[in-house]
């Protein structure tokens, strides 16, 4: 299959679900993620239908023969995910950056606005909290609970 004949999914957040458009060309999927975002849909990636099917029936818990394309539950994130994203955090904080989100569209496209606390708050949860030492991500995840709390 050549590079042209190559079909792409945007994977993006529909109703807190996750959710992927049709198969397109790869100019049509940054587009349609362009859409999706100026839509108010949080676009997670454009990724080839390959991986994307490879991805949804790695989170599938629905019944054998379900819509793999349909909503579906959030991913569970292994406690070695959770450390190696808690590391790249803290080794951002520990350089003076404040993480921001890659919105996948190319490489300098990322916005401060769009950061992913949940996926970070989240993985301090599997980590375990009160296992957590360093004082600046300690503070990071303070400031991230304030933000949905408050």
């Amino acid at each position: 299959m050549s590079t042209s004949d190559e079909q792409y999914r945007v994977l993006y957040f529909k109703d807190g679900e996750d959710a992927f458009t049709e198969p397109e060309s790869l100019d049509d999927a940054r587009a349609t993620a362009q859409r999706l975002g100026s839509e108010g849909y949080d676009v997670s990636a454009v990724m080839g239908d390959v991986a994307a099917q490879g991805y949804m029936h790695a989170r599938q818990n629905g019944p054998e023969g379900s819509d793999p394309f349909g909503p579906g539950p959030d991913l569970m994130m292994s406690r070695e995910t959770a450390d190696l994203l808690l590391r790249a955090v803290t080794g951002l904080l520990d350089e003076g950056y404040w993480p921001k989100a890659y919105t996948g569209y190319g490489p300098d496209d990322t916005d401060e606005k769009d950061y992913d606390t949940a996926l970070v708050r989240r993985a301090a949860d599997i980590v375990g909290r009160d296992r957590i030492k360093n004082r600046g991500l300690l503070e990071h995840l303070a400031e991230l609970d304030a933000e949905v709390d408050g």
